[in-house]
């Protein structure tokens, strides 16, 4: 298990860092992790990020919170089963929010965050089970990239759709008025409950 907290990373002059923090899962898993309480200025690309080329459930029962900045959202490639993101300030240019997940993997939990972006807000991939989309607070410019501009967007597919899905208690608000974005898009799911969401 690893524990980051109560720090700073911020760039200071020339080429920032590509990550904040990158969880490299090329040769071994990582999980009971938290991230907490930590500050991630513009880096060069996603403040947290995750590498996962081939474990099956490599990232599992880890913990994103109560993080003061992550500048440049958060991507996580093939997340593994109970990823929590909760009480984040999320800001930047890219997605806040983006997440896919190994075949199998259970539980997403994304609440009480603060997202503000010209990226869109929340994107989930294919395979997730268990998603829950909670009491966000969502500011943007502009829609995910290839959810036909929805500002959550749940891309589920063919042989891989969504299940047992809650988007309930978000606050949605687009800042630019010459927008044409979606507010939330689910494609291929199943059991889906959209349900409380406030759009500005």
């Amino acid at each position: 298990s690893l524990y980051f907290h109560d720090f700073a990373i911020l760039p200071q002059s020339g080429t920032p860092g590509r990550y904040g923090i990158h969880f490299d899962l090329t040769t071994s898993p990582v999980y009971y992790s938290m991230v907490e309480r930590v500050n991630i200025g513009t880096l060069g690309s996603y403040g947290i990020y995750l590498t996962n080329p081939t474990l099956t459930n490599g990232f599992f029962l880890n913990t994103i919170q109560n993080n003061w900045v992550i500048s440049n959202g958060i991507r996580l490639n093939r997340a593994g089963d109970t990823v929590q993101i909760l009480h984040n300030r999320i800001e930047g240019s890219n997605c806040g929010i983006d997440v896919d997940f190994v075949s199998g993997a259970a539980l997403l939990l994304v609440k009480d965050n603060n997202i503000v972006t010209s990226g869109g807000a929340i994107c989930v991939g294919a395979s997730a089970v268990s998603l829950r989309i909670v009491n966000n607070e969502v500011e943007t410019l502009a829609g995910c990239t290839g959810s036909n501009g929805a500002i959550i967007d749940i891309a589920g597919t063919v042989g891989a759709p969504a299940v047992h899905t809650l988007i309930d208690g978000n606050s949605i608000q687009v800042l630019s008025a010459n927008s044409n974005e979606n507010g939330i898009r689910v494609n291929y799911a199943n059991d889906t409950e959209i349900v409380n969401n406030y759009f500005s």
